[in-house]
């Protein structure tokens, strides 16, 4: 790409450069031969006028001025053209025409360029004054000028080539680095911070690409969590569900409730699914729900599941509906994990309650067992100080992050109490 942008800036510079050159080479050549004819009419006009002061043409030897610096020839002819003075032909150009007073007459006859300038006395003609110079001398002149404006152009060629390496340089460091830090995307960790390359183009590809990385970990991080977060929610209804099946094989009773009991687990696996591919996908999941309905068939369901462990079950939901800012699923989940947690980790009475305050319904579920340590610990993913809470817990606390709501433990002496804090 380098090579593409030095190229591209070295031809379009080359064409500027002509397209100013052809011109410009035009009018030095032009203003040469113009400031070479008005040099000769200079100096023939001096030489002019220190003959037109004599008193008689031919009486004294004319003198005329040395032009030892320069190529110009003049000489001296008489009215009838014939060289009297200085050098020149021996007769005038007949390119000049006829030689008035008052008149400069200039041409151009091949070798030289020649002024004549006339010498009168009372309005007569009496002499003619010829200066002229060689066109080779002109030539070179012209030569001259045009080498040093191809000079410049060359070195304004190299200048602007040198400009094009060090902009396409300035400009290819940071896209190869945004090259690789567009493939480390792919890999398991979000890339490092892309270091500001000072064109604000490339700073603002390279901070969407990070916006875009963090996107991308974060969806692979819920994706790689859904199978284990599924493993773990499958665990207690699949037990239930392998239980019911199999003292019904051992012991048949042909009693439809022991079907519609399997079947009603495999309901609770499927709608256990879609939520937490809700979650994992981050899709957009319906809020503002009355959850009175969820909580209801959770306490009822708890209640069988508590019970065959001798262990008592209490359901407390206040007065009205428990409408909240959060989907039934998720509040159905998170109440699942906190009542599964104290049915395993926990002893005594289990009590589900809701308690509804100014802006927000606080559903919590209080048990007897013993304390937690670390309280903040239980929510780590596979904390091993967790005591085997570390997996359903944190899936909990991300699912209530995840509805805006909060998930908090309170340690009392004789209880422990999980609380969802939900938005009204």
């Amino acid at each position: 790409m380098r090579q593409r942008i030095v190229a591209l800036v070295f031809v379009v510079t080359s064409l500027a450069l002509l397209l100013l050159a052809v011109p410009l080479a035009v009018d030095v050549n032009t203003r040469i031969r113009t400031d070479r004819r008005s040099e000769l009419t200079r100096v023939a006009a001096l030489a002019a006028a220190d003959i037109s002061v004599e008193p008689k043409l031919g009486t004294d030897p004319i003198e005329l001025p040395s032009r030892q610096a320069s190529e110009i020839v003049v000489g001296v002819y008489s009215a009838t053209g014939n060289l009297v003075a200085g050098a020149g032909p021996v007769l005038l150009d007949r390119q000049l025409g006829a030689i008035r007073p008052g008149i400069v007459s200039e041409a151009e006859t091949g070798r030289d360029i020649v002024v004549a300038v006339p010498v009168a006395v009372d309005e007569r003609l009496r002499a003619v004054v010829r200066a002229a110079e060689p066109e080779s001398a002109i030539r070179r002149a012209v030569r001259t000028s045009w080498l040093r404006i191809a000079l410049v152009a060359t070195l304004a060629l190299v200048l602007a080539t040198a400009v094009a390496v060090a902009l396409a340089n300035r400009l290819l460091r940071p896209l190869r680095r945004l090259r690789g830090f567009a493939t480390d995307m792919g890999s398991a960790t979000v890339p490092g911070p892309h270091p500001p390359s000072g064109v604000a183009e490339i700073d603002a590809i390279a901070s969407a690409l990070m916006i875009s990385a963090q996107r991308i970990d974060a969806s692979l991080q819920r994706e790689r969590s859904f199978s284990t977060d599924v493993s773990h929610q499958f665990r207690t209804p699949i037990t239930g569900l392998r239980l019911t099946l199999e003292n019904e094989l051992e012991h048949p009773t042909g009693d439809p409730d022991v079907l519609r009991e399997a079947v009603g687990i495999v309901d609770r696996l499927v709608a256990t699914v879609e939520g937490l591919l809700l979650l994992a996908r981050d899709a957009n999941r319906p809020r503002n729900s009355d959850c009175t309905s969820t909580l209801s068939e959770r306490a009822e369901r708890w209640h069988r599941d508590l019970a065959t462990d001798g262990r008592a079950f209490r359901f407390e939901p206040g007065l009205g509906p428990v409408v909240v800012a959060m989907s039934n699923q998720a509040v159905g989940e998170i109440v699942d994990v906190l009542l599964n947690n104290a049915r395993l980790h926990a002893a005594g009475t289990v009590t589900l309650s809701v308690h509804r305050r100014p802006g927000f319904v606080t559903i919590a579920v209080t048990d007897e067992g013993p304390g937690l340590g670390d309280p903040n610990a239980v929510f780590r993913r596979g904390d091993i100080s967790a005591k085997g809470h570390g997996i359903g817990l944190a899936l909990a606390r991300r699912l209530a992050d995840a509805e805006g709501a909060q998930l908090v433990v309170r340690e009392h002496a004789t209880f422990c109490r999980f609380e969802l804090i939900v938005p009204a």
